[in-house]
């Protein structure tokens, strides 16, 4: 779904779905991305990129801290992308990286999906 200044897209990419994020991730795009991500969390994992995202706020990174305890839950696994992820402060800020690890690239994302 596209919005004024987000975009959340499910695509599949190397045999994995992939939400695609792009825009300004703000707390517009925090309900969007929890419906999204609840509705594909199961037993499959599923890739979250980030990459094309050009902001992102700690509400959209509260989503992903529940968006991952909801996959540990069912079963299932979560991997993040982001390839400004040296860039961006809010991960490092946040400790999301402790609880999901975020990987520069979609191959590293899907390869940790298959461990």
């Amino acid at each position: 779904m596209t919005y004024a200044t987000f975009a959340i897209e499910p695509r599949q990419q190397e045999g994995r779905l992939v939400l695609h994020l792009s825009g300004e991730l703000d707390l517009a795009a925090r309900e969007l991305l929890l419906r999204e991500g609840e509705r594909h969390t199961g037993a499959a994992p599923i890739v979250l990129d980030f990459s094309d995202a050009c902001f992102i706020d700690a509400s959209v990174v509260g989503a992903l801290f529940r968006l991952a305890r909801l996959s540990r839950d069912r079963g299932g696994h979560l991997a993040l992308v982001d390839a400004h992820a040296a860039d961006r402060s809010i991960w490092r800020l946040t400790g999301y990286p402790e609880v999901c690890p975020v990987f520069v690239s979609l191959q590293e994302a899907t390869a940790a999906c298959l461990e």
